[in-house]
């Protein structure tokens, strides 16, 4: 009901009936309502459907990574594709498949700053179609980080000095600098989103339905910066 009777620009602000998803993600499944033919939820199940070939495809080019042996890449797609969780979403109006698409083509593309094109518009559009590319991001940048500071002051004996002069050549590496846009998009959005009339409401419900999922004690210290960043919705 959300997709059908609101406009592209009432998409980006929180949804009724506790529901949320990306702000693309609601782009595209209202730009799929709006094709002239076939029925809604035909067009919906077929787009699902479709997206189950790149899926799979990903999955089979990320086992021959690990292993060149036929044996082990029928089990590990076949654990994938009988995965009753990929069967069930595979057939729903939720974007997690098309969260494991996006994210299994981050880590195909590596990063590379000789990347093919497609590969960098999807870096940039990657935080405002799938949620779970905020942790690929952090990761990568951690491990770049890592990385550059081993090798940048290996031979240095004071640590604070060592990172600061890895912070600074960091940031300006031409390879890092296409993360800033997004990011900033991203970050943009979700201060704009704070301020929109319904979030309290739909943040209280999800925190009553998901924190029993991600948080087993109250006094958790992720809890505590969610509270510093958010507030106590409780």
């Amino acid at each position: 009901m959300n997709i059908n009777q609101r406009g592209f620009l009432d998409l980006l602000k929180p949804l009724k009936h506790y529901q949320t998803a990306p702000p693309l993600f609601l782009w595209l499944m209202k730009c799929m309502y709006l094709i002239p033919f076939g029925a809604t939820w035909f067009k919906y199940k077929l787009f699902f459907y479709l997206l189950n070939i790149p899926f799979i495809y990903l999955i089979y080019d990320l086992v021959k990574r690990f292993s060149k042996d036929p044996i082990v890449q029928i089990v590990a797609l076949a654990m994938v594709c009988l995965n009753p969780f990929f069967i069930y979403h595979g057939l729903t109006l939720k974007q997690y498949l098309l969260d494991a698409i996006v994210v299994m083509l981050l880590v195909k593309s590596e990063f590379k700053s000789d990347a093919q094109w497609g590969y960098k518009v999807l870096w940039i559009l990657a935080p405002l179609l799938s949620n779970p590319v905020l942790f690929v991001y952090t990761g990568y940048l951690l491990r770049s980080f890592y990385k550059l500071f081993r090798s940048e002051n290996a031979a240095q004996s004071k640590v604070l000095k060592a990172v600061m002069n890895s912070i600074a050549v960091f940031f300006k590496t031409t390879l890092y600098r296409w993360f800033y846009w997004p990011l900033l998009m991203y970050v943009g959005y979700f201060v704009w989103y704070t301020q929109q009339e319904g979030y309290l409401t739909l943040t209280r419900f999800m925190w009553d339905f998901w924190r029993l999922t991600f948080f087993s004690n109250t006094h958790d210290f992720f809890i505590r910066i969610y509270y510093f960043f958010i507030g106590n919705i409780t």
